[in-house]
Parts: C-alpha cells; structure tokens; sequence
C-alpha cells in the first residue's frame, strides 16, 4: 500500500525550528524594553513550531522506511509479512489530517500575535526611543516567516489530501469525446479517489459479514473415509500359481 501524501517531512520544516535562535532574544528583549505582552508571547507557538519541525520529519522518514521495509518482507516472503504493533504516538504523528491540523493551529497562533503586534504597534510606548519600534518589527521578523510557511504546508496539504490537480485534471477531459471515433478507445479518466477517504475507510479484511442465522457457515459432518483393500500377493505364490497354471493341459491339446 502506498504512503498516503503528507507534508510532515518536507524541505521547509528545519526552518522552522532554525528560525526559534533569532526569535528568542529578540522577542524576549522586546516584551521587556516596551513592557507589553506582544510578541514576547510569540515565542509559545515558536517553540511548538521548533518542536514539531523536529518530531515530525523523523516520523515521516520512520514512516517511509517501515513501507519499504514492508514492501522488501512482502516480496521475499508473505508469511513473515505481519504488521508491527506501533505506539499511539506514532500512529497519530503519521496521520496526514493530524499534521494538517496542527500547521492550521499554529498558522492561526501566529497570527493572532502578529495581528495584536501590528495593533500596539500605532499606540505610543513609554520610552520615546524609535529604535524600539525597530525591535519589536525584527521580533515580529521569525513570526511572520513562521506564520508563511505553516500557511504554505496547510495549502499544500489540502492540494494533495483532495487530489485537486486530480480532479482539475478529470474536469477538463469532461469537453473531450467519450471515446475516439477512430478505434472508439476511451479517452475519459475515470473520477480520481481522494487520497484522505482512504483514512476512514476499515481496512481489508475485518469488515463483518451480516448473514442471517440460518444461512451461518457451518462445516460438513462428514465420517472419514477407510482405505481400500488391495491384496498383495507374494512373489513366491505367483510364481507357483503361474507353473500350476501352465502344467494344466489345455483343453484343445492333445
């Protein structure tokens, strides 16, 4: 089975975590010359940010690795094919709808302390100083570039859970003829399955079958069956039967 799309190990995710070293001093020199909340509170969806671009491309590489390693153990042998119990956490950090969520939460933080950020930004600080005002904007520096690219993974997860390209694809061949005139092939794709669906769906298997009482299966009483005879006959006997036969005298010989 191939691994569902997720944007948990893409390229951009280490710049999240690198972009944590600025945003510390800055934000945390910021909330103390200009005595206000915004955006020294930043730095809490920041953290969570640095700690999800760490944890989740290793899952993801984890997660990669195990199907491969499925794939080799299902081609060499489907007895020793089993599937590994996993922990919860694991299960739920694979889980590409988790990984959406989470880019849309903190996309949805870092906003809101950048939208309070530009707010008290117009509002004059106790100390007249314009080069607080150039402090509080490099603060705001990490947070918005934070804030582009969980905006950036949460389209892009959206694009591949849904298969839009998929489906845009399957609408334009809608003005193409049903079929070539010339060796009636079909040119119509057929409609593209969503990725996501496949989550909520009961895996092969273990969907239960619904039969009434009397059509249960039921095995067959059946007695077992014996060996047949077969008499065996010694070398020696058949020897001594065959000269007995031939020392008889035909009924035609005289």
């Amino acid at each position: 089975m191939a691994p569902l799309p997720s944007t948990a190990a893409h390229p951009l995710r280490p710049i999240l975590a690198a972009s944590f070293l600025p945003a510390f001093p800055l934000c945390i020199a910021g909330g103390v010359l200009t005595h206000r909340a915004v955006p020294a509170v930043g730095l809490a969806p920041l953290a969570a940010s640095a700690v999800s671009a760490i944890v989740l491309p290793y899952v993801g590489r984890q997660a990669q690795a195990d199907e491969e390693e499925d794939d080799v153990h299902r081609e060499d042998d489907e007895t020793e094919n089993q599937e590994q119990p996993e922990s919860l956490f694991i299960a739920i950090a694979r889980n590409p709808l988790v990984t959406f969520a989470l880019d849309a939460v903190l996309a949805a933080a870092l906003m809101i302390v950048l939208v309070f950020t530009w707010k008290t930004a117009n509002e004059p600080y106790r100390h007249t100083k314009g080069g607080l005002y150039m402090l509080a904007a490099y603060a705001t520096m990490p947070l918005l570039l934070n804030f582009c690219i969980h905006l950036f993974l949460l389209f892009k997860a959206l694009y591949d859970g849904l298969a839009v390209r998929a489906h845009l694809e399957f609408a334009a061949s809608r003005i193409l003829p049903p079929s070539c005139p010339n060796c009636e092939y079909n040119l119509r794709p057929s409609l593209p399955e969503i990725p996501w669906a496949k989550l909520f769906r009961r895996r092969e298997g273990y969907a239960p079958v619904l039969v009434e009482d009397g059509e249960r299966y039921r095995d067959e009483l059946t007695t077992p069956e014996e060996p047949e005879e077969v008499s065996v006959v010694r070398r020696e006997s058949r020897g001594k039967s065959t000269s007995a036969s031939s020392s008889e005298p035909m009924p035609w010989s005289t």
